[in-house]
């Protein structure tokens, strides 16, 4: 991985360099100077030494049944699951929903994006005490029910101190933040410095310029190895491999395209976006959340999301739609994958 060198601000740009003098470019959006921890209680007790922190955004502070399933499915797998609800102000947080699927419950003024929950629940953490490793998680992906355990279980096992779940080369080789890993040698100085780079603000260009971005660069100038469980290397060379195989979709091979275009053109796309259905072959247990409900970046296989999801253990009825992106045709292409789909496999089968 290329060593960052961070060039400085110039009007509304963040500009950096790696070892080989090539220049990338982030836009500064709306920062919030701000610091503070927007906690406001805190219920429970630390049970283990094995945090999941999960970062959690709704209107009224419920979990919803896939992502309680899923905590639920951690809390039995051996982590102590502490919740953070950015909650809107007025609201109360129904604490006995919570119950069944969490042992910490944080409640949290909802003052921004998620990297700032990550640090305000990060420094509770150091504050208790804590010394074990820490998982940290955001809703932002759909995760299967085992995926937190999966996950955990394969980032200790991978000997790097911090480990994101995937990584994207993007203006420059990150580690993305909606699965982080960081492992009990990390001290507490560390993870007060690296949980000190995540701002409150108002805008995902703002959470990635001022948080996701320097987060990898920041943790090898301490001293700490990183690295990803699914890293943008080897998803994009499971792409290649597979796009020109026979059985591949008319609109499939048109993503792959996209993807296979950018990259002789030397650039990145976003990994949870782009090549989706092959980190799903990989093992990849999660399906980005806008993809589902907006399909922003226009994926053109977007309508056999849910039913190659169901193969690798997503429940279909669990996942968003998003109904501008589906005309009459994708709706009728969903539903003929879906009917001669075979059940929920959960792993190996043949993307078609």
């Amino acid at each position: 991985m290329k060593v960052v060198r961070y060039v400085g601000v110039i009007g509304r740009t963040v500009r950096f360099a790696t070892d080989g003098l090539k220049f990338a470019s982030a836009t500064v959006d709306h920062a919030v100077a701000d610091r503070r921890s927007a906690i406001t209680t805190v219920h429970g007790s630390l049970t283990g030494d094995n945090v999941l922190a999960f970062v959690h955004y709704s209107k009224n502070g419920r979990p919803v049944p896939l992502e309680a399933r899923a905590l639920a499915f951690a809390k039995r797998a051996g982590l102590c699951v502490c919740v953070v609800t950015n909650l809107d102000a007025g609201v109360e947080c129904p604490l006995t929903l919570w119950t069944d699927c969490a042992d910490v419950v944080i409640e949290r003024a909802n003052t921004g994006r998620d990297l700032a929950a990550f640090r305000d629940a990060i420094r509770y953490l150091v504050r208790t005490g804590y010394r074990g490793p820490i998982a940290l998680a955001n809703d932002s992906v759909i995760w299967r029910e085992d995926a937190h355990a999966a996950l955990a279980s394969k980032a200790g096992g991978i000997g790097a101190q911090v480990v994101g779940a995937t990584s994207s080369l993007e203006p420059f080789p990150h580690l993305q933040t909606p699965w982080i890993w960081l492992s009990g040698s990390v001290s507490r100085a560390q993870l007060m410095q690296l949980s000190g780079l995540w701002r409150n603000v108002r805008t995902r260009g703002a959470a990635i310029t001022y948080g996701e971005l320097p987060f990898t660069n920041a943790a090898t100038d301490l001293g700490l190895s990183t690295r990803a469980i699914f890293p943008y290397e080897t998803v994009l060379a499971a792409l290649l491999r597979e796009g020109e195989g026979p059985d591949i979709s008319h609109d499939t091979r048109k993503r792959r395209n996209r993807v296979i275009l950018a990259a002789t053109q030397g650039i990145a796309l976003n990994p949870t976006h782009f090549m989706w259905s092959e980190l799903l072959a990989l093992g990849y247990p999660g399906i980005k959340r806008d993809l589902l409900r907006t399909n922003p970046v226009a994926i053109d296989d977007y309508f056999r999301i849910r039913p190659v999801a169901a193969e690798f253990g997503f429940d279909p009825e669990d996942l968003p739609v998003a109904p501008k992106r589906r005309n009459l045709l994708s709706r009728v292409q969903e539903r003929v994958v879906l009917g001669s789909g075979s059940g929920k496999a959960t792993g190996g089968t043949t993307l078609t």
